[in-house]
């Protein structure tokens, strides 16, 4: 049995898994805000999952950086009693049982590319645009080797922009393009917004974070997930025209919506654990 768990700054999930591709059952309950309770409430519905099956490995997607080197989280803004913390070793320490973390948007990133609408490409960029921007690239089926997770959100795209992000960076592509942003500049949700025009304006600057993206990442496939995609074709149609105007090095990857949903973070917890058993193996 694989267990996954997908921290997020409200509620955190927790899943299993028996076979390693499908979800067998589902847990959630509100992020506790100190670090001791919300890894000691982890723990003990990891043991509640289990039961008396024998778990092979736990993966743990947290919405904040992490050095991978150490396998501690630097910054995890929405909860920052989780700054500077070995999460992995914490949760090591109380189940005794093998524990793996990364990024939350690092997960999606694998959810898609290997569950998801990237399965039938080798190179896979995956963008999340919801309250802020975050992605990865996932080559064959794996994470590309970095040594903190990717963070395309706090790329600058404008330099004269005085909106500054939650790191102080400003101009940046988070600020400016996310699901946030587009609220705040029109005044209502993605999922309220109908008018073209609107939607046109926005992929404006949006388009210029994802042109960068493609031209650093080149991938076959370009996945976007999060609320910002509720726009459907609102959104989609003139980002994919943006992008076939602006890229001018090389023609434009296809650029197409996430498919997974809200358990893209467990799918891409359990393509990780999946990997590293086969590398064992």
């Amino acid at each position: 049995m694989y267990i996954v768990v997908d921290v997020g700054g409200t509620n955190t999930r927790v899943a299993a898994s028996k076979d390693g591709e499908t979800i067998a059952d589902k847990k959630r309950f509100s992020t506790p805000k100190a670090f001791e309770e919300g890894i000691s409430q982890i723990s003990d519905t990891i043991k509640s999952l289990a039961g008396k099956d024998t778990v092979e490995g736990v993966a743990v997607g947290i919405p904040g950086t992490i050095d991978h080197r150490t396998g501690k989280t630097i910054i995890v803004p929405n909860i920052p009693t989780w700054n500077d913390q070995n999460v992995g070793e914490m949760l090591e320490s109380s189940l005794h049982i093998p524990v793996t973390c990364a990024n939350d948007s690092e997960l999606a990133a694998l959810g898609e590319a290997v569950f998801g609408a990237g399965k039938d490409h080798r190179v896979v960029g995956y963008l999340t645009v919801s309250t802020g921007i975050g992605g990865a690239l996932v080559v064959d089926h794996k994470l590309v080797p970095r040594t903190q997770n990717t963070e395309p959100g706090h790329t600058t795209i404008d330099i004269n922009s005085d909106i500054a992000d939650g790191s102080g960076r400003k101009g940046t592509f988070e600020t400016l393009a996310s699901g946030s942003a587009f609220t705040k500049r029109f005044g209502l949700r993605a999922d309220e917004c109908t008018d073209p025009e609107i939607w046109r304006m926005h992929t404006q600057v949006l388009g210029q974070g994802v042109v960068n993206v493609i031209l650093m990442w080149s991938p076959e496939i370009l996945v976007i997930g999060g609320g910002l995609t509720q726009g459907g074709d609102f959104l989609f149609e003139p980002l994919r025209k943006f992008v076939k105007d602006n890229l001018r090095l090389f023609p434009p990857p296809p650029i197409v919506p996430a498919e997974l949903g809200d358990d893209v973070g467990l799918f891409g917890g359990l393509a990780l654990l999946s990997a590293s058993a086969k590398h064992e193996a």
